[in-house]
């Protein structure tokens, strides 16, 4: 489910996250905390083309996005790979958790910024698997 966000969402550092990957759809940014409680992940992700499908993929663990900028929010079970959702994106900011499991994507326009977090690391193959919902 989408939220709008409605008071600042100051819950990371995002300015100086390091780049760790640029091609014609976006750059990405990221951070990996370790603590004594495990691993938080930020990543940040600027959108550079007029639009772009990401993610189409799902997890073994819940990740949230926030976000700035139109489009739409695709999300689909596992268990049940017709039945899926489309919401649209708020151009004046969003929230949206993602449970484990749910396959999700998002269709974004030029300029938007995607924020996530999580506590595991992308492991392609084991914890995050490639699932085609959305198309550009």
């Amino acid at each position: 489910m989408i939220t709008a966000i409605v008071e600042p969402y100051d819950f990371l550092d995002i300015k100086d996250l390091p780049k760790v990957h640029s091609d014609e759809r976006r750059t990405i940014s990221e951070k990996i905390d370790e603590s004594g409680n495990g691993i938080k992940r930020t990543t940040r992700i600027v959108v550079n083309m007029p639009s772009v499908v990401l993610g189409n993929h799902y997890h073994d663990f819940s990740e949230q996005f926030t976000g700035i900028g139109t489009g739409k929010f695709y999300s689909s079970p596992i268990s049940e790979p017709g039945d899926i959702s489309v919401q649209n994106l708020p151009e004046k900011g969003w929230k949206v958790t993602v449970p484990a499991g749910i396959v999700h994507a998002f269709s974004v326009h030029k300029n938007a910024i995607l924020i996530s977090t999580a506590d595991k690391m992308f492991q392609d193959g084991v914890n995050t698997h490639s699932t085609i919902i959305a198309n550009a």
